[in-house]
């Protein structure tokens, strides 16, 4: 099964140390070594960098756009911040030539800030051996203040968007101004109601505590693992990888099941080994039947 992440791979400053990232990193290697997926990346790349992400090359085939620097963030709390550096914006031309060169199965599409535009999203279409299409918000929704800050914004034509894919996801800061007032409980109405306009599920991350799935109206609680957590970065971006690549053969909530599941014992550590198959499906057994469908 062939996947493709679509976005750019990022340069990390957390707790005064250096360190790759970014959404086809951490997906790339979930996928890639820990599931043994046929995976795929396009991402900007300054070829001086290359020799940093040598790791992520041995499990995933990386295509690159030609870049003069990488986006740099400065993560606190495991969230972006700040960026030091934007990076490139990525070609749409030279993502409809790959598509069509790997004809991936799923695709997933992951900017960390507007390296994606809507043409990108939507090329897949009319591609039908694309069968999976998945979205994260974070690139779309970060705005950057004038001193490199950064915050979320909402706008209505993310709506387009969201009706070429099967499954967004965000966590509450990327989807908190879709609502006029702020809290947990306006933003999963009004995520409710986008629900039922457009084709997606939409996936809203609450970090440890897990994280709610609203789909043609109906919402869903799927609780976290209860894990000791060791390192918090890039578990949104495994959550996603691995719902997509479970979603061609299962229904959407099995999938994020699946999903919450892989994010959770990704945090556990920050290198040594993250899960295996086995250990996801032997959890889903278990864990399946403490998802709880809410009123909101």
């Amino acid at each position: 099964m062939k996947t493709l992440i679509v976005g750019n791979l990022t340069i990390d400053h957390i707790d005064g140390s250096l360190r790759i990232g970014g959404p086809g990193y951490y997906g790339g290697l979930a996928l890639g070594k820990y599931l043994g997926c046929d995976t795929y990346l396009y991402t900007s790349m300054n070829p001086y960098y290359r020799v940093l992400f040598k790791p992520l090359y041995e499990y995933v085939k990386v295509y690159e756009h030609r870049c003069v620097d990488l986006p740099e963030f400065v993560i606190k709390g495991g969230r972006a911040v700040r960026i030091e550096n934007k990076g490139c914006i990525l070609s749409c031309e030279e993502l409809d030539n790959l598509l069509d060169e790997v004809k991936p199965e799923i695709i997933i599409f992951a900017p960390v800030l507007n390296e994606i535009n809507e043409c990108m999203v939507r090329l897949v279409k009319d591609k039908e051996y694309v069968k999976v299409k998945t979205l994260d918000l974070q690139g779309f929704t970060r705005k950057v203040s004038d001193n490199g800050e950064i915050s979320y914004r909402w706008s209505n034509e993310y709506n387009r968007i969201f009706n070429y894919v099967d499954l967004i996801h965000g966590n509450y800061y990327e989807y908190k101004s879709i609502s006029s007032t702020y809290g947990l409980g306006s933003t999963l109405y009004s995520i409710k109601s986008l629900s039922e306009r457009v084709s997606a599920g939409l996936a809203l991350s609450i970090g440890g505590l897990g994280l709610y799935l609203l789909y043609r109206g109906e919402a869903y609680y799927v609780p976290a693992l209860k894990v000791d957590v060791a390192d918090e970065v890039g578990a949104g971006d495994v959550f996603l990888s691995i719902s997509s690549y479970y979603m061609v053969s299962n229904n959407l909530l099995d999938s994020v099941v699946y999903g919450v599941i892989a994010g959770s014992l990704k945090v556990t550590n920050a290198y040594k080994s993250w899960f295996s198959r086995e250990d996801l499906d032997r959890i889903h057994s278990v864990h399946r039947r403490k998802v709880v469908k809410i009123s909101v």
